[in-house]
């Protein structure tokens, strides 16, 4: 349970309002507060709200995303909290237990929006425990609906018992900065852009700079706390052999453009599809947080998928050598040998750094997804496989691990058209790493005959749902190749099982934008996005970050 301030008077909301919208969050408790915590011994305690006294009040004349959220609120607090309670509009009679859900006719949830709306300058929500009401108020519906899902996740789904909730008697005035409703979810979740910011831009209106296959990645493992949260980004950027890297740290506000990164490994002249992890573990002679640097460099006949580290927030980088050789590529057919498209993920369970990537090397097949592991960073098993189709080449992992503990790898099969486009994206599970049934190919990433085709990204979020959020996305969509709505992201509140549609937070237009795209979900369960944009003639992209929390 996050902390709060205890406020004595509605008088003083709007200047903790104030305070609280800056710093995106709410205050802690007082020592009195804190030290009576401490003895808590969960639903015995008096201090904790028993829900199951309260009403649900909403206003009689509501939105139809008021409606639904606060249905989906009644349905959480009875399976979280085992309390049956009843949803009413505000034209009945006020009880003296109530949650009030937006601008309801009652005097408290009035006074509250009117502080709210006074003291924000920005899309906002407040929650607030006043005597024997609960008040969930938004400036707008759409924050109404984002604070209502909030206080879900984060009071009745972490409720301390039956009829309980994971929140008290005095708590007040819980505030949060939203950012903008983005999609709303059939099952009413919320995916809230928080917000957008340039990371990269050409040198000049006329460069080269040509920023492609970007990556994301964010710090959080390193010893000296205040170095956690740095953001760095990386893309291809041809006809450079050296790849960009710039680095914010004010969480994507601003950046600041590092030295290019050289292959320290080879010293090769051209070089394709970069990969940003942080090492989350001590492993061999490098300590958590060291930053690690794939890419696939080619040099006269080989492909070269190569990792290099770097331990002073990647201004210098060093070798960690070749992890897989293959041939190269002819640049006319794909009979070729090559090695291309690495992507790094860790599994806890077995202390293994995975370096996945597409394989042309065995005759057996046009193309397959393999892998390698290793605990040293020095010592690399033997190639494994995750998907080998025969004729058909998948290509371009994607990896993420879901809730459930399943790995979810998404592919491109660019080789088999249908109607003169590319096969769609296919998604296929694991239980574990090594457990692929490699001649599966698994299925489309489809919705109501819209689909995806080329470049694949996916990531997992822990918010939106029971399931989570599932999101998948690629360079363009069936049926509209180069256009405006290219790049759309599927979302999953299954696992996988269904998908449906939502528009992509960062617009894109033009041919090859949005290919690669770079996800990475933080600690906190926040989504962070960077996708190429703006392609001009084969020059001049523009990346753009987009930071995503999914309630």
């Amino acid at each position: 349970m996050k902390t709060f301030k205890r406020v004595g008077a509605l008088l003083i909301v709007a200047v903790m309002l104030l305070a609280a919208l800056v710093a995106c969050g709410s205050g802690k408790k007082d020592d009195k507060n804190d030290d009576k915590n401490d003895d808590k011994s969960g639903e015995e305690i008096s201090d904790f709200i028993d829900v199951s006294k309260y009403t649900i009040v909403r206003p009689e004349v509501a939105s139809r995303n008021i409606v639904g959220v606060t249905s989906k609120l009644k349905t959480s607090i009875k399976d979280s909290c085992k309390a049956d309670i009843k949803v009413v509009t505000d034209d009945e009679s006020e009880t003296e237990y109530e949650i009030l859900i937006g601008k309801t006719n009652r005097s408290v949830s009035s006074d509250i929006a009117s502080s709210l709306s006074k003291a924000a300058k920005k899309e906002a929500f407040a929650i607030s425990v006043n005597g024997t009401k609960i008040v969930i108020v938004g400036i707008s519906d759409d924050d109404t609906l984002i604070g209502v899902n909030h206080f879900i996740n984060e009071y009745v789904d972490k409720s301390k018992g039956e009829k309980t909730l994971a929140l008290e008697k005095g708590d007040t005035t819980v505030l949060k900065q939203t950012g903008k409703l983005h999609y709303v979810s059939p099952d009413y979740d919320a995916v809230v852009i928080e917000k957008t910011a340039t990371a990269a831009t050409p040198s000049s209106p006329i460069s080269s700079d040509f920023f492609n296959f970007s990556k994301i990645v964010k710090l959080e493992h390193q010893s000296d706390e205040s170095k956690n949260g740095m953001l760095f980004v990386t893309s291809e950027s041809k006809p450079s052999t050296r790849y960009p890297l710039f680095r914010s740290e004010d969480d994507g506000k601003t950046w600041t453009s590092l030295p290019r990164i050289g292959d320290a490994v080879l010293n090769a002249s051209t070089g394709y599809q970069p990969f940003l992890f942080e090492l989350p573990v001590d492993m061999g002679d490098y300590k958590a947080g060291t930053l690690l640097f794939a890419a696939n460099t080619i040099s006269p006949g080989k492909t070269n998928l190569i990792l290099q580290a770097s331990t002073d927030f990647g201004e210098t980088w060093e070798s960690l050598g070749v992890v897989a050789q293959g041939g190269s590529y002819n640049g006319i057919t794909y009979a070729s040998e090559g090695l291309w498209e690495p992507f790094i993920v860790y599994e806890e369970e077995t202390g293994r750094l995975y370096y996945t990537y597409s394989d042309e090397t065995d005759p057996k097949h046009n193309q397959k997804l393999s892998y390698k592991y290793t605990t040293d960073l020095k010592k690399w098993s033997e190639d494994g496989d995750m998907c080998a189709l025969g004729d058909l080449r998948p290509g371009m992992v994607s990896l993420t691990r879901m809730g459930n503990g399943k790995w979810a790898l998404v592919y491109e099969m660019i080789n088999n058209n249908v109607n003169g486009l590319h096969e769609n994206i296919h998604i296929k599970f694991a239980d574990s790493m090594t457990s692929w049934d490699v001649a599966d190919k698994g299925t489309p990433v489809s919705s109501g005959g819209a689909g995806l085709a080329g470049a694949p990204s996916v990531v997992w979020v822990p918010g939106g749902g029971e399931c989570g959020t599932l999101i998948v996305t690629a360079v363009y969509d069936w049926g509209t190749v180069y256009s405006d709505t290219a790049c759309t992201f599927f979302v999953s509140f299954d696992y996988g099982k269904t998908f449906t549609v939502m528009d992509n937070p960062l617009h894109v237009k033009g041919p090859a934008t949005g290919y690669s795209t770079g996800f990475y979900v933080d600690k906190e369960g926040s989504l962070y996005y960077v996708n190429n944009t703006e392609y001009i003639q084969s020059v001049n992209d523009k990346m753009l970050m987009a930071k995503i929390k999914v309630y």
